[in-house]
């Protein structure tokens, strides 16, 4: 039998630091694992989920370059403190090419350093070769793929799992030093991710639960703790008051009404995630340890400490997640979730190492965590739309593609099943086993999960980025202002801001809305062309980034690459101050109008100047051509040809539409308005 208690350090004892076996294994599996994460990330060329990934990088080039948390020098709400500052240091280098690739590098070693609080918490609770298994799982996890991206799991892992390390250690011994240690890194873990607010209801719970398996009360001796949560409160309630803004942030859209129905449904599905998520047997074996700490006690603290902690933590979360995604995320939201997953193999490796606990208590358990994933509805939650949170489930999107919803689900519920009568009905001598089975699933969950964000990269860059990726850079020598109009997808938005320098304000065109954080302004056009902000300040960039649907007084100077079945970008020499010439509507990115739509072109200070139209008809019909509604030019053609037109305007109105209307297919080479 392996000891229980391993010697580490104590309270108001000192122990020289001495690297033994498994030391020298846990580094290794930090390093390999860090290793491999980085080579599958270096296949990720630009950021895929956004505008998460852009907001970050960022705001912490912003942080490194000027002190301050900011997207495009605008005021920001605040989304991530620790996170940005991590990405920032290599974003901020000259070459953002480079940069890019060495964060992704940082971010590979950074969440595999979740192995290290995870061994050395387990080596106090277990043997050290089962601590190094729950080491080894937690590098395994589907969710380190996220290493390969610029999100704040990456910090998150490691750091909640040292929070609640630390809040286990001071629940264990509540001495001030511990106590204090705790809100320290509850402060970090919230300055991460705004959703570790919930660690203050976590505190509160763990602390509930001990008494219950401790059978006394000791509230008094958590006064420090209080306290200093208190006092951040009343510091944060006092900045949202000075500064204004949401108290929730960059998230208060969260802020909102949650349907009691809705919410609770989601919240067992949450729950079943979290048991698919750590492999169903780490689970079932943190739940056999609950039921015998809570029907018989538990008389060592150690352990005590940490079921408290796991118990409490993975409720809260749950909770907190589940009415989260009802309403805003619609489905599984399993990456606010895979933080959990190394406090669970931490139980794992305990009850492996300790006892299994009756055959009655472990079916029991076995069944509650099976029926948890069967409550899933596999069909509505398994879809291209959600995996980019949900890292466990691609494999079974993947099958999903090969078969269908009822065969996927059915393969889900076998294993399932399966994973549960092993862990009820295999013998002990065999137990070994059992980490190889989640160990076998989490390795071949995170190469398809690794594998699928190489591939929705490399289609963002398709989609969004196309080959060059900083062509503005290349085009602009001054701050540029970047015009969204949302007739092209957000996500070229985001891509262009993250990758190039130049860009320094983002404004909207009307009717557009920029979706995400960055700092914008609405801007009006005036039937001269006059572009004006909601003050009515007009504005005088050297250069602007426009849709190609607008042309701008002043001189196209770059496009951007070639993106098929998208609208491109422009970057124009502005004549100050800014004005719009005209705004094409109507027409499919490559200049066609389809049978029977209306293309338009509305001109501003239009009341001289002359149309220019070079229209190739490519299907026989009649095309028709309007001003202000008026048909001024109508031609039948029999086949593919090219039509060049002039339609000269004097004395006319401010603002002016041409519209073009074939029955058959149009394409346009030319579509302009020339002012005098």
């Amino acid at each position: 039998m392996y000891p229980r208690h391993p010697v580490i350090p104590t309270a108001g004892k000192t122990h020289g630091v001495r690297l033994g076996r498994g030391s020298v294994l846990l580094a290794g599996l930090v390093l390999i694992s860090a290793a491999l994460r980085a080579w599958a990330g270096r296949a990720v060329t630009t950021p895929w989920i956004s505008p998460d990934e852009p907001a970050y990088g960022l705001l912490g080039r912003s942080l490194w370059e000027t002190g301050r948390l900011r997207i495009l020098t605008g005021p920001t709400g605040f989304l991530s403190a620790t996170a940005p500052a991590l990405f920032g240091l290599p974003l901020s280098l000259a070459n953002l090419e480079l940069g890019y690739s060495l964060a992704k590098v940082v971010d590979a070693l950074v969440m595999s350093l979740a192995a290290v609080p995870v061994y050395l918490w387990g080596r106090t609770l277990a043997s050290r070769n089962w601590a190094l298994v729950a080491a080894a799982l937690t590098l395994a996890l589907p969710g380190l793929a996220y290493s390969g991206l610029l999100m704040t799991e990456v910090l998150f892992y490691p750091v909640l799992v040292c929070a609640a390390w630390s809040l286990a250690g001071a629940i264990e011994s509540p001495t001030l030093r511990r106590q204090l240690l705790f809100v320290a890194l509850f402060a970090v873990a919230v300055l991460t991710r705004a959703q570790a607010v919930i660690l203050v209801a976590g505190f509160a719970v763990a602390v509930s639960v001990e008494w219950l398996f401790a059978r006394r009360v000791r509230l008094r001796v958590y006064a420090p703790t209080m306290i200093a949560i208190a006092a951040l409160v009343v510091a944060r309630v006092v900045a949202v008051a000075v500064t204004g803004g949401s108290r929730l942030g960059g998230y208060g859209g969260a802020d909102r009404n949650y349907p009691v129905g809705s919410a609770l449904h989601y919240v067992l599905y949450h729950a079943g995630d979290l048991v698919l998520l750590s492999g169903v047997l780490p689970f079932c074996a943190v739940g056999v340890l609950l039921v015998g700490a809570g029907a018989r006690g538990e008389d060592d603290l150690r352990l005590r400490a940490y079921l408290a902690v796991v118990a409490a933590l993975a409720c809260v979360f749950v909770v907190e997640v589940g009415v989260f995604a009802s309403q805003n995320v619609h489905h599984l939201a399993e990456r606010d979730l895979i933080a959990l997953a190394p406090l669970l193999f931490i139980g794992f490796s305990v009850w492996l190492d300790r006892g299994r606990g009756s055959t009655a208590t472990r079916g029991a358990v076995a069944l509650v965590a099976v029926g948890l994933v069967l409550l899933l509805p596999v069909g509505s939650f398994v879809t291209p739309g959600a995996l980019v949170d949900d890292f466990s489930l691609i494999p079974l999107y993947e099958l999903r593609g090969l078969t269908s919803s009822p065969a996927t689900y059915g393969a889900l519920a076998a294993g399932v099943i399966a994973t549960g009568a092993l862990f009820v009905l295999l013998p002990r001598r065999y137990v070994v086993v059992l980490p190889i089975v989640v160990g076998a699933a989490l390795v071949g969950g995170s190469v398809v999960a690794s594998r699928e964000v190489v591939s929705q990269s490399n289609n963002q860059r398709a989609l969004y980025t196309g080959p060059v990726r900083r062509w503005v850079d290349d085009a602009a020598s001054a701050p540029t202002y970047y015009l969204y109009d949302q007739g092209t997808p957000a996500n070229t938005a985001w891509q262009t801001l993250f990758w190039n320098r130049s860009i320094t304000r983002i404004f909207d065109l009307p009717p557009s809305l920029l979706s995400g954080p960055a700092p914008q302004q609405p801007l009006s056009i005036s039937a001269t062309g006059l572009v004006r902000t909601a003050a009515g300040a007009s504005l005088r960039p050297s250069y602007a980034v426009v849709s190609q649907s607008y042309a701008l007084a002043g001189s196209p100077l770059a496009y951007s690459p070639q993106i098929a079945d998208r609208a491109g970008y422009a970057v124009w020499k502005v004549a100050k101050p800014l004005r719009v010439i005209s705004v094409a509507r109507g027409l499919d990115p490559n200049g066609d109008i389809q049978p029977g739509t209306i293309g338009r072109l509305d001109a501003y200070d239009c009341s001289n100047g002359a149309f220019h139209l070079t229209l190739l008809p490519k299907q026989p019909g009649v095309v028709t051509i309007a001003l202000n509604g008026r048909e001024v030019r109508r031609k039948s053609v029999p086949g593919p040809t090219e039509w060049d037109v002039t339609i000269p305007v004097a004395n006319g109105p401010k603002r002016c539409r041409l519209t073009v209307q074939g029955t058959g297919l149009v394409g346009t080479t030319q579509l302009a308005f020339d002012p005098a």
